[in-house]
């Protein structure tokens, strides 16, 4: 009777629903194997370019930023140089050197504090 149409309703909508769900899941697999990835010359271009602006790191966290792109070993108030911008994943990150060890890598780019624009030019006598 009304139940078994209802029910009938219900997996219906259940059944669209995990089609749709698929669907919209597979398209960001998509978008995601479709992005290009970042390549050597991409990471050896940044960690000659000059320094866009300088800054002291926020936030170290042991561990967590362990990728082969990443910069390892940094520690709360070492100062780095910003040589690429928006960089990463939703360009969430900067390629950073950091000045004292000179180990160079992408870090989160709300974990540097922005002490220093190095392209602003300092008027004479400044």
């Amino acid at each position: 009777g009304i139940a078994g149409i209802g029910l009938c309703f219900i997996e219906e909508n259940d059944r669209r629903m995990r089609q749709r769900l698929a669907a919209e899941f597979a398209a960001i697999d998509d978008a995601e194997r479709a992005r290009k990835p970042w390549t050597r010359a991409e990471h050896e271009a940044w960690g000659q370019a000059p320094a866009l602006w300088a800054g002291k790191v926020l936030r170290a966290e042991r561990g967590l930023l362990e990728g082969p792109l990443m910069l390892r070993g940094a520690r709360a108030g070492d100062l780095v140089e910003v040589s690429a911008d928006g960089v990463g994943p939703d360009g969430a990150y900067v390629y950073v050197r950091n000045v004292a060890s000179g180990a160079a890598g992408m870090y989160p780019k709300g974990w540097i504090d922005k002490t220093i624009d190095t392209t602003r030019k300092q008027p004479p006598g400044q």
